[in-house]
């Protein structure tokens, strides 16, 4: 029976780590994707506040 309750928690210790692992591929991912969507947001910011000023600058 112990060798049971040992296979069990090596058992468990791979799932755990697996999870871990899991999650950290998860956050890098997250992490990836939130820098590319506040890039995008800042350039579209920069090229609004661009157009403006051009059309301010073609008015004068």
């Amino acid at each position: 029976m112990n060798k049971l309750a040992q296979k069990d928690d090596s058992d468990q210790t791979v799932a755990s780590e697996d999870q871990d692992e899991g999650l950290a591929q998860f956050e890098k991912d997250l992490d990836l994707a939130l820098s590319e969507t506040v890039e995008k947001e800042v350039d579209r910011q920069i090229d609004e506040e661009l157009d403006k000023k051009t059309e301010e600058l073609l008015r004068t």
